[in-house]
């Protein structure tokens, strides 16, 4: 081959090994793009399910308040206006009106109008006598009148400038025929506070809406959008009626306000609660917000990722440059050994190396004219391996003459300083064997590798750069071969795990890290050394820290498919998942009290109903509320009515014991769990002592207020009950506790009790 043909060879080597670098800079940044789309689409899943889960809690808390108050117009109808009409004004409807209006949190207002739309009874004397009958909400049942439906009006703005929405019940006569409206006024304030329950984020938004398309309550507040028509062609809020769903979620720009949001939206309704037309509750996030920790992530691993590449690159282009330099140097000591026989010494004068023939006695035999123009040798004088190089140069050789008068080749390097500083050689030593295998002297020969020996001081300066570069990412990089040997560890695993990387470097990964560490990643190691890409997180509690690791294994298959090793990634999670733990304690407690709200509620007492199936234990519940808490409210401002709350609740908590369950469910509505009772007088003797601590003075901002409350109790022992029955029993124990005067409780019976 001659020398044309071997440069032309290593150019395609080089240039396969640049393709070959091309081809894994295009996976590695592929694995990255996917990796970081697949962490886009894992984010946005995750908050449509945030998202869906709020709207489907503020739905349920309305749904249940609009049965409510339609359980108690129909009560109103049925109890005094039952096929008779609509007489004047009755002071025991006045007072049922009224009583209802308490009692109901989230109701305002509550009247009857004839069927001119003439009120004749309210629960407000100032709007008795006045006539609305151009008020929506008495229009449409007085057009179609329908004694089956729940009328739900579209909001308006009131005398008192507030938005309102009216539900209204159809009365009618002993024919039939329309006689007038029952109707109940929708207390804002009341709605406001659920409508905020469910703001985990500062950039969220709820936003309750008529199914017309009527904006009626939104938080934060917009002033400008309550009252505002949303039904616009193309706007989410008419895509999702369209869909026909009763659950949507959309993602794009919100036509009202101009933002990017993703919006979950749910329909108000239900089987058995027959509307005219249901309310809508839209629940969103920005979408900057959403996804702003995945483009901070985005930018970290761009500019590692960069550093890595650019590392590679560089240490690519010296070790080729050092091979081309080092093979340039190689061809050259070949083809003069080839002429060797016949041109020995021209060819020997010509190639810049110092060349010389001892025998086996060292005396020497052959130098060629650089070797002694560099010794300053004189032509035809005899020297000795010791007198031609000098005290200091045959020290550096000495060593090395047992070796190659035993006919073993040898090589070393050396700094030429009996020449120049800075200067280094390679220096042969080759043997002179005999066909019988015996010595009788050896060639020295002495190349100039300066070039060479710069190259690796810079590759080895680039090696040092890529070290610090991984060394000091918050990750731990590692590569592991087939027999799980560690071949490569950066410096973080020192940080994490505590390993030597000096040290580790080709032993088993099982050694180094421990069985503890070890053994959640077997399965994972396998399963990449069979030539699969595997992620996984893991906890981690090396040197007394306790992490979670998300884990990358991906194989480095070779040509033929079969797997060289593995390269691995870890990246610390623990602040992620701390945060993801607080979101969901957030979203299982009352902002304002600190206690349980309903959704834990909920949990708690379908896991005491479990608890009395299997121990035989009886449960209590309790179901408070604060007497004339909207008195409070109106009187003293909603402020002093939190602080009444949050009294209210810490109280309650100081007179039951710590594992009884105290839950607020909304407004001034309080429940508390008792399990592991004996029998029905436990309940009743928690109920005294709440009354007891309830009847001390609240001093809320200065002022002494006297508290009291209605308490009712459902005592369950055996047999079969669902939640949602016992609640029901204990709210209308606590009606009858309100009956019966306030600041009392009452028992109603369970199955079982």
């Amino acid at each position: 081959m001659n020398s044309q043909q071997a440069a032309a060879r290593e150019h395609r080597r080089y240039r396969l090994e640049w393709l070959l670098f091309g081809a894994i800079t295009l996976l590695v940044l592929a694995f990255a793009t996917y990796w970081l789309a697949q962490s886009r689409r894992d984010i946005q899943a995750q908050e449509s399910d945030r998202l869906r889960t709020q709207a489907r809690v503020v739905s349920d808390n309305l749904l249940q308040q609009f049965a409510g108050v339609d359980k108690a117009l129909i009560g109103v109808r049925d109890d005094f206006f039952s096929g008779s009409g609509v007489p004047g004004m009755d002071m025991m409807t006045v007072r049922r009106l009224q009583a209802l209006t308490d009692a109901l949190p989230g109701v305002r207002t509550m009247f009857v109008q004839d069927a001119h739309g003439k009120i004749v009874a309210a629960n407000r004397p100032e709007l008795t006598g006045r006539t609305f009958a151009e008020r929506e909400y008495f229009s449409t049942p007085r057009s179609h009148p329908n004694r089956d439906l729940l009328y739900v009006s579209r909001p308006f703005k009131s005398t008192l400038g507030a938005w309102v929405v009216n539900l209204t019940r159809v009365l009618t006569d002993a024919n039939g025929d329309f006689a007038g409206v029952v109707v109940a006024g929708l207390d804002p304030d009341h709605f406001d506070v659920v409508l905020r329950s469910v703001l985990y984020a500062p950039d969220m938004r709820t936003t309750l809406a008529h199914g017309d398309g009527i904006v009626f309550l939104n938080m934060p507040v917009n002033a400008a959008l309550l009252g505002a028509d949303i039904a616009k062609p193309g706007s989410f809020f008419t895509r999702h009626r369209e869909s026909g769903r009763g659950d949507t979620l959309f993602t794009g720009r919100v036509q009202a306000t101009g933002e990017d949001r993703m919006v979950a939206t749910r329909t108000i309704e239900r089987p058995g609660l027959h509307l005219d037309r249901p309310m809508v509750v839209h629940v969103s996030r920005v979408l900057d917000a959403i996804y702003a920790p995945w483009r901070n992530e985005v930018y970290t691993s761009a500019a590692a990722l960069g550093l890595v590449l650019a590392g590679s690159a560089a240490a690519l282009w010296q070790l080729q440059r050092r091979r081309r330099d080092y093979e340039a140097l190689s061809r050259r000591a070949r083809l003069e050994r080839e002429d060797h026989d016949r041109r020995l010494r021209r060819m020997t004068d010509s190639i810049p190396a110092l060349i010389g023939y001892f025998d086996a006695q060292q005396n020497a035999k052959f130098f060629n004219t650089p070797a002694m123009k560099v010794l300053g040798l004189e032509p035809d004088r005899p020297y000795t391996l010791r007198e031609a190089l000098g005290e200091a140069s045959y020290a550096l050789h000495a060593p090395h003459l047992d070796k190659v008068l035993q006919g073993e080749r040898t090589s070393f390097e050396s700094e030429a300083v009996h020449v120049a500083p800075g200067v280094f050689i390679l220096i042969n030593l080759v043997p002179d064997k005999q066909p019988d295998g015996s010595v009788q002297g050896f060639y020295v020969m002495s190349f100039d590798i300066t070039p060479l020996k710069k190259a690796q001081f810079a590759l080895a300066d680039n090696e040092r750069l890529l070290r610090a570069v991984t060394d000091n990412l918050p990750i731990m990089i590692s590569y592991i071969d087939s027999q799980e040997r560690l071949r490569f560890l950066n410096a973080t695993l020192n940080d994490w795990l505590g390993v030597d990387t000096e040290k580790s470097v080709g032993k088993p990964l099982r050694d180094v890290i421990g069985e503890s560490e070890y053994e959640p990643r077997r399965e994972y190691l396998a399963r990449a050394l069979k030539g699969e890409r595997v992620e996984f997180e893991m906890d981690s509690g090396a040197l007394g820290v306790q992490r979670c690791l998300r884990v990358i294994y991906v194989p480095d298959l070779r040509d033929d498919g079969s797997v060289a090793g593995i390269y691995g990634m870890s990246t610390d999670v623990s602040a992620l998942k701390r945060v993801e733990r607080q979101l969901s304690a957030l979203a299982r407690i009352d902002t304002l009290t600190g206690l349980p709200n309903r959704h834990q509620f909920n949990e708690k007492l379908h896991e005491g109903l479990a608890k009395v199936r299997e121990t035989g234990d009886a449960l209590g519940l309790l179901f408070l509320d604060v007497d004339h808490f909207k008195a409070i409210n109106d009187s003293l401002g909603h402020a002093a009515g939190d602080a009444v709350l949050r009294e209210f609740g810490q109280r309650l908590q100081r007179a039951v014991r710590p594992t009884d369950c105290v839950a607020r469910l909304a407004g001034d509505e309080f429940v508390i769990i008792l399990e592991g009772l004996r029998g029905e007088a436990e309940p009743q003797f928690v109920a005294r002592k709440i009354l007891a601590q309830i009847a001390h003075v609240f001093d809320i901002d200065g002022r002494h207020l006297s508290v009291s409350t209605s308490v009712g109790i459902a005592f369950h022992r055996h047999g079969v009950v669902s939640a949602s029955e016992l609640l029901a029993r204990a709210d209308a124990a606590l009606y009858e506790a309100k009956a019966a005067g306030r600041n009392t409780y009452r028992v109603s019976e369970s199955i079982g009790s």
